[in-house]
C-alpha cells in the first residue's frame, strides 16, 4: 500500500511539473533559479519517504501501521498542494527568492520615477505608481522580517521538541505545551501575511498600464492628425501657388492676384510652421509616455513575480500550520508512538529550512 502511495504521488508531481512548463514556457521575463538548487524543494518529501519506511518496517502492529500509511498519505497530499503554487518553468524548478524578486520591484519603480520631462497627464501616473507600490512593498519587507523572525525563534524550538520526544521521561503535556507555543507564533505570523492584499495591488497596477498605454495612444492620435492636417495645407500651398503663377502670367491685370495668392501662401506658410511645431511636442510626449507605459508593464511583470511569491509564502506558513497542529492532535493520544511524531517534526523542520531559503 505504501509503495501504492509514493508511485502515485511521484506520477502526479511530475505530471504537474510538466503541466506548469507548458504553461509558462513564453514568459521569458521569470527569473530562474541556477540549476542544482531544484533538488532541495523534494529534500523533505525524500526525507519523509526514507524515514516513514524505515519506521513501518519496524512496526509489528498492523493498525499502527494503517494509522501511520493514512498521515503519510496526508502529508504527501499537503506537499503535493504547495508544490503545485511554486513550481516556475521546467520540471521540478522553484521560485527565486523574496530578496531578489523585491529588489526587481524596487528598480521597476526606480525607472518610473527615473524619467524626466513627462507632459503633465503622464507625471501623474507617474508619481501614481509610487503610492500604490511603496505601501505594499513595506508591508511586504514587514511580513518578510516577521517571517525571519519566527524561524530564528522557532526552529531551536522544534529542534527542542525533538529531542523531548526521543526522550521517554519527558511528558507529552509537556511536549503539548512547547508545540503550542511554537503554534500561536506561527498563527501570529501567519495573520501578518494573510494581511499583504498584493491580488488589489496587482489590479491596480493593471489599471495604471492601462492608463499609461492609453495616454500613449492618444498622443500618437495626436500626432496623426496633425500630419494629416500639415498634408492638407501642403496642398492648399500648392494650388495657391499654381495660381500666383496665373496671375503673374496676366501681368499687370494680375497684380491683385499675386498679391492675393502671396498673402495666402504665406498664411499657408506659418500655419505649417505652426503644425510642425506642435508635432514636435506631441512627438516628445508620445515617446516619453511610451517609455513610462513599457516601465508600467514591466512593474507590472515583477509585481506579478512578488504576487506569487507572497501566494507561496502563505501556503508554506498554511502548511507549517497543518503540520503543528497534526504533532498536537496526535501528541494528545497517551498510545501514540513517539517515533512516529519525529517523522512529523523533521518534516516542519525541513518545510521551516526551505521557508528560510526563500525568505532569506
Amino acid at each position: 500500500m505504501l509503495n501504492e502511495i509514493t508511485e502515485q504521488f511521484i506520477i502526479d508531481l511530475k505530471n504537474e511539473s510538466l503541466d506548469k512548463s507548458k504553461a509558462t514556457k513564453n514568459f521569458k521575463s521569470k527569473p530562474q533559479r541556477p540549476q542544482g538548487k531544484e533538488k532541495k524543494v523534494l529534500q523533505p518529501i525524500q526525507l519523509l519517504f526514507d524515514k516513514t519506511k524505515e519506521a513501518i518496517n519496524n512496526i509489528d502492529d498492523l493498525k499502527k501501521k494503517e494509522l501511520l500509511i493514512e498521515s503519510i498519505s496526508r502529508n504527501m497530499e499537503n506537499m503535493l498542494s504547495l508544490f503545485k503554487g511554486n513550481l516556475s518553468v521546467g520540471p521540478f524548478e522553484v521560485k527565486n527568492s523574496l530578496n531578489s524578486i523585491l529588489d526587481n520591484v524596487r528598480t521597476s519603480l526606480q525607472q518610473i520615477e527615473g524619467i524626466q520631462s513627462l507632459p503633465p497627464e503622464a507625471v501623474v501616473i507617474q508619481g501614481e505608481a509610487g503610492v500604490i507600490i511603496k505601501p505594499s512593498l513595506q508591508k511586504t519587507e514587514s511580513a518578510q522580517t516577521a517571517a525571519i523572525d519566527f524561524i530564528a525563534v522557532n526552529n531551536p524550538k522544534l529542534e527542542e521538541v525533538k529531542k523531548e520526544l526521543e526522550n521517554p521521561a519527558i511528558p507529552l503535556e509537556t511536549i503539548i505545551e512547547h508545540m503550542g507555543v511554537i503554534g500561536i507564533n506561527a498563527n501570529t505570523l501567519k495573520i501578518e501575511v494573510d494581511s499583504l492584499n498584493t491580488n488589489a495591488t496587482l489590479s491596480e497596477i493593471g489599471a495604471l498600464s492601462a492608463q499609461s498605454i492609453a495616454l500613449e495612444a492618444n498622443f500618437n492620435t495626436q500626432v496623426s492628425e496633425l500630419e494629416n492636417l500639415i498634408r492638407d495645407a501642403e496642398k492648399r500651398r500648392a494650388e495657391a501657388e499654381s495660381n500666383r503663377w496665373y496671375w503673374l502670367l496676366l501681368g499687370p491685370f494680375g497684380v491683385a492676384g499675386v498679391i492675393a495668392a502671396a498673402i495666402i501662401i504665406t498664411n499657408i506658410n506659418n500655419e505649417i510652421d505652426e503644425l510642425t511645431n506642435r508635432i514636435i511636442g506631441y512627438k516628445q510626449n508620445f515617446f516619453k509616455t511610451k517609455e513610462l507605459a513599457s516601465c508600467v508593464s514591466y512593474l507590472g511583470t515583477s509585481y506579478q513575480e512578488l504576487y506569487g511569491q507572497v501566494g507561496f509564502l502563505k501556503n508554506e506558513i498554511d502548511f507549517i500550520i497543518g503540520e503543528i497542529n497534526n504533532i498536537i492532535q496526535n501528541l494528545k493520544n497517551p498510545e501514540v508512538d513517539r517515533d512516529v511524531v519525529v517523522l512529523y517534526v523533521v518534516t516542519t523542520l525541513d518545510t521551516m529550512k526551505q521557508l528560510e531559503e526563500y525568505v532569506g
